[in-house]
């Protein structure tokens, strides 16, 4: 199920921490549901508990050790057999090095020439920081650097024209997020992060050209606490923090007690798969209208609009809609509209971190008051609001429903969840 949740999305279903290589018969499904690439392997030795969940890489002594290749040959080659028969070859690539740094290009680059002779035809993807250290010009680096097939960096390092010379070279050049980059890039790793990033990202993609974008994991569920959600209860004891203290950071989807469930962000990521999808389209047709349109919503990495005006432009089938009004404004001090509405949904806070505490708390505080605020000037809707366990700051779990300061009276209801037919 959570692999149909993935495809429904437009996402392939891949892992690239597998210490196991997956089944045939799900690559067989999921190819004629729409998946166009898997890892095969990560570049690691098994785990010795079947129970780890993720392994990212492995020391320098175990890769340059007499057993280690032999043995991931030995597992590795019988497998591309297999799939050769079916034609899933050329979805495969090899993933290996997670950010890893100078040290490991060595043996980035005798795992390369192993695999180019013993599986040929199929690719070494890394986020190893050899990119990072091209692009920055760092001294003394060996020829090893360029070792590999796909190179993959953070896309605050993205460097066109370093892509471009790789490309030459016959290489491709995706770029990922993970718990970083921060602000101002985009990201929509974190629960504190604008959900809207999650599609400019695919927007980004597309006038960028990177060949693909890659996130680390979307179902880390090992917490001790983290059993299936009931969703009858709108107060949930689940803990979506990792080691990175980013909150959901590798949770885009959740284990629900009956089906597996996706997250607003995850909606949002595939909305900006189909947004590349249609620019590239566009492109095909006209590359520099398509990139004039793209730049109306992305100027660069660091640079893109929330503007509701700058999306009625690149969607003007919106603009117009009669049950859609657009206010522009801050949170705090928006002018109420002028109709009486059944619901507000009350979702505006900043997420940046370069603000001050001071600022930070106005926004909220002051936020949430004006909302109640236009609440009552409205007809008295019913308001939703939606936050995270970010406002509480540093908390025991004791304390876990502690209030927060008197924002005046507010109603509120359990939320039903609406299934798609």
């Amino acid at each position: 199920e959570s692999w149909d949740l993935m495809l429904d999305h437009r996402l392939s279903p891949d892992d690239i921490s597998r210490f196991n290589p997956p089944e045939i018969d799900d690559l067989l499904y999921a190819r004629e549901r729409g998946m166009n690439l898997f890892n095969i392997l990560n570049i690691v030795p098994p785990p010795k508990d079947p129970n780890t969940p993720i392994v990212y890489t492995t020391s320098t002594d175990v890769l340059f050790s007499d057993w280690f290749y032999p043995s991931f040959r030995d597992r590795i080659v019988p497998y591309v057999a297999e799939l050769r028969k079916h034609g899933l070859d050329r979805m495969a690539y090899v993933y290996g090095f997670d950010e890893q740094e100078k040290q490991f290009y060595p043996a980035i680059d005798l795992f390369w020439k192993n695999l180019r002779r013993d599986i040929p035809g199929i690719p070494l993807m890394s986020t190893s920081r050899a990119y990072r250290d091209i692009s920055d010009g760092v001294k003394d680096l060996p020829p090893s650097a360029r070792s590999g097939d796909w190179f993959c960096p953070v896309t605050s390092d993205w460097n066109a024209k370093l892509s471009d010379e790789l490309r030459k070279e016959g290489k491709k050049v995706w770029w990922y997020t993970c718990c970083a980059p921060g602000h101002p890039y985009a990201n929509f790793a974190s629960l504190e992060y604008p959900t809207i990033e999650g599609r400019l990202i695919g927007w980004m993609t597309h006038l960028y050209r990177a060949d693909g974008f890659l996130f680390w994991v979307v179902n880390f569920w090992h917490r001790a606490n983290n059993a299936p959600l009931d969703e009858s209860d709108t107060y949930l004891e689940w803990d979506s923090t990792i080691d990175t203290h980013e909150h959901g950071d590798g949770v885009l989807m959740y284990p629900g007690k009956e089906h597996v469930l996706a997250s607003i962000r995850l909606a949002n990521v595939r909305d900006g798969v189909e947004d590349g999808e249609l620019l590239k389209m566009a492109a095909a047709e006209d590359p520099a209208k398509a990139d004039a349109a793209c730049r109306t919503i992305v100027t660069d990495t660091r640079h893109f609009s929330r503007d509701p005006a700058a999306f009625q432009a690149a969607y003007p089938r919106f603009a117009h809609l009669p049950f859609v009004d657009w206010v522009k404004g801050d949170v705090r001090s928006f002018e109420f509209p002028a109709v009486p509405y059944d619901t507000i949904i009350h979702a505006a806070t900043s997420a940046v971190t370069t603000i001050s505490d001071e600022e930070q708390t106005s926004v909220i505080l002051e936020g949430t008051r004006h909302v109640i605020a236009c609440a009552r000037a409205c007809g008295h809707p019913s308001i939703l609001f939606t936050s995270s366990g970010a406002v509480y700051g540093p908390h025991e779990r004791s304390n876990r429903r502690s209030a927060l300061p008197s924002l005046g009276r507010l109603r509120t209801r359990p939320v039903s969840r609406r299934r798609r037919p």
